[in-house]
């Protein structure tokens, strides 16, 4: 009316409109929009909406490989997030779902040792042993086997055995008792081969023998003369030298 052209301002070109979503140029004014899921509000300007939740995710794997564990899933509240003023998700972000991924193996554990045996011999050296049992718990659904041994052995003696007294070698005979006639001769031996010990018995026996033995006599010859009133006489003897003495 006035005969100046006028230029149209797109007020959207600035800061879009000031719209919190779409902002559309209209000739000398703009108008602000919003997606289906919002409600423009009464400014104009405000795109309105409750919060909703998007899908579920996915099973999460379960928290342990073997016996009982949990898995999760979980969702976002951004379908729509809650926008101008409007309220968040009800309910829970996240769900938890038990599983069960089968027995976990059991490894073995040994009890305790039992009480040693008695020993092999009653006296000497001798062994004894004991055991133990792999069953604390017992190795099952896989599980390895207790490591090291079953059984232990050890030296013992309850006590020294007897030992029993046996004769050593006769010794060489004596000489006679006598230099000339009838007379003995000892031989002796000990009781040390081995000597009794620990209880153990003497030997039997003696320990000195005797037999008869005979001297070896030196005869002598002796020349006795008598004289007599009427003639001389000469004897002659054989005497032991025993006798000379």
């Amino acid at each position: 009316g006035d005969g100046f052209a006028c230029d149209d301002i797109d007020e959207c070109d600035t800061n879009n409109g000031g719209c919190a979503q779409y902002c559309t140029n209209t000739v000398g004014s703009f108008v602000c929009s919003c997606d289906e899921d919002y409600i423009l509000l009464e400014d104009g300007f405000t795109c309105f909406a409750d919060g909703e939740w998007s899908g579920w995710s996915g099973w999460s794997d379960c928290s342990v490989t073997c016996g009982h564990g949990i898995e999760t899933r979980t969702r976002i509240c951004d379908d729509p997030p809650p926008t101008g003023g409007g309220d968040d998700c009800v309910g829970h972000d996240e769900e938890i779902h038990y599983c069960n991924e089968g027995p976990c193996p059991v490894h073995g554990g040994w009890s305790d040792w039992l009480p040693w045996s008695g020993c092999s011999k009653t006296c000497g050296n001798g062994t004894q042993f004991r055991i133990r049992h792999c069953d604390n718990p017992w190795p099952d659904y896989g599980g390895d086997d207790c490591v090291g041994d079953e059984r232990e052995d050890r030296v013992c003696k309850d006590e020294e055995c007897p030992v029993y007294g046996q004769w050593s070698v006769w010794g060489s005979w004596s000489e006679c008792s006598v230099r000339c006639g009838d007379g003995v001769q000892q031989r002796t031996r000990v009781c040390d081969n081995p000597a009794p010990a620990h209880g153990g018995l003497d030997c039997f026996g003696i320990s000195t023998e005797e037999q008869g033995c005979e001297g070896a006599c030196e005869e002598t010859t002796v020349m006795e003369t008598t004289a007599g009133p009427d003639a001389q006489t000469t004897q002659q003897y054989i005497l032991p030298t025993t006798e000379m003495d």
